[in-house]
């Protein structure tokens, strides 16, 4: 039996990849001929069984196999497809969204799945006592805001209704944001009887729960659901560690066939362990490396200045050199393949024009292609400034940083000092507003 790592990352503003180890998941291990079962490693605990509640990645990844939304979103390019609807409508003015249901869906207990269950489940997250925090992302539904201040608001007067077949959401606004939660595990159909009479969870999703304990999942192939059929693994057991040394050691004894997420990737000395073999998998992930400059320091506060490292850093030599795996140069803080909003495009690279403006500022540009320095600096003009970059400790950061400042040395001849801080200190600096010009990033949950 193999096993496999699996990673995810990216670079100055891409989408990334984040690396995992698992067993060849394509032939999980399997305890007879007859039932094939994948063992994952996740960090942390799990708390409650009901989606409403959810307030952890390990609940998120749990409920994404036992419960089905309207929506999921691709785990290639991260846009939104249909899932238990098979399209859906929003109004010109943005205020009516109606979600036509598929045919084939089934609950665990062989039940068909209708648009009531849908609505019940939306209308239990506004609603005391299974209210949470999640409810917000639902502001915008008719009714909504008013029954989380605290008013009466029949549920029959909420914004979420049903036709035959279909649900129709109306909006008391327009929410652009609303269309994503509703592929999270929160907004899943919910059986009524179920939960208020007999006082149990019944599932949706293509698996459901089987056993349980505090530290392992048990989940049973859902016969019920319809890619049943297409489905090569029987169970799926979910253990649960306090740290990732904890996981990596049960893999490294074959207990487990998966580890690494993104709240908790595989240390990078499992590269050079398991890199060139089938042991390491790479996924896309979404994070976005940037320079943060800080416009209350009297330099960044120069908008020509600010075109200067704009346009005078080459993503793709910073990529080229920098690259773990897979990242791509970005032009926006956010990827392009999200497919969320027209994306706002950075200056593009442009080494000439980045010394044109230095030059016009008064300061000594060089051109280090020029044969004698002496023949650039002719002109009276003003040195060039002094600068530092603020990072947090790490290997990655740290190549970062070093590429970047070599750079502006190497082609406009700034002197960008690389300074490191602890995560903590690097927060702290940031938010004091103590620093010139910080390496951040910002990456999805």
């Amino acid at each position: 039996m193999k096993t496999k790592l699996t990673h995810y990352r990216c670079f100055m503003g891409c989408l990334m990849a984040l690396f995992i180890l698992c067993i060849d998941c394509a032939e999980a291990k399997s305890q007879n001929a007859l039932e094939s079962i994948l063992r994952v490693a996740e960090i942390g605990e799990i708390h409650t069984l009901d989606p409403s509640a959810i307030s952890n990645r390990e609940e998120r990844v749990l409920y994404r196999q036992v419960h089905e939304t309207l929506l999921k979103r691709d785990p290639g390019s991260g846009k939104l497809v249909a899932s238990a609807a098979k399209d859906y409508r929003i109004s010109n003015d943005g205020k009516t969204y109606t979600f036509d249901l598929r045919d084939d869906l089934f609950w665990s207990n062989g039940e068909k799945i209708t648009e009531k269950d849908f609505a019940f489940g939306l209308k239990r997250l506004l609603e005391p006592p299974s209210r949470t925090e999640f409810a917000l992302h639902l502001s915008a539904v008719k009714g909504a805001q008013e029954l989380l201040q605290g008013a009466f608001v029949s549920s029959d007067d909420l914004g979420i209704q049903t036709k035959r077949g279909q649900l129709i959401l109306t909006l008391s606004y327009p929410d652009p944001f609303l269309i994503h939660w509703l592929s999270f595990p929160q907004t899943a159909p919910v059986h009524e009887k179920s939960l208020n009479v007999d006082k149990k969870w019944i599932f949706s999703g293509p698996f459901s729960l089987d056993t349980r304990s505090p530290n392992l999942y048990i989940l049973e192939k859902n016969l019920h659901h319809r890619n049943a059929r297409e489905l090569t693994i029987d169970r799926v057991y979910f253990y649960l560690f306090s740290t990732i040394e904890d996981a990596i050691s049960a893999f490294k004894k074959g207990d487990v066939d998966i580890v690494g997420s993104q709240t908790y990737p595989i240390p990078r000395e499992y590269l050079t362990m398991y890199g060139g073999t089938t042991n390491i998998q790479f996924q896309p992930d979404i994070k976005t490396y940037f320079l943060r400059l800080n416009l209350q320091h009297p330099l960044m506060s120069q908008q020509d200045f600010r075109r200067v490292l704009a346009t005078g850093i080459d993503r793709e030599d910073i990529v080229e050199k920098v690259s773990f795996e897979g990242e791509k140069q970005a032009y926006s803080i956010l990827p392009e393949e999200l497919g969320s909003y027209k994306v706002p495009h950075a200056y593009y690279y442009g080494l000439h024009g980045a010394r044109e403006l230095l030059k016009k500022m008064g300061y000594c540009s060089i051109n280090p292609t020029s044969k004698s320095r002496e023949q650039e600096e002719i002109h009276v003009c003003i040195p060039l400034p002094k600068m530092t970059l603020l990072y947090p400790e790490g290997y990655e950061y740290r190549k970062i940083a070093l590429a970047v400042t070599a750079f502006f040395k190497r082609q406009l001849g700034l002197d960008i000092f690389p300074r490191a801080a602890s995560p903590k200190k690097f927060l702290e600096m940031v938010s004091k507003g103590s620093y010139m010009i910080a390496l951040d990033e910002i990456a999805a949950s």
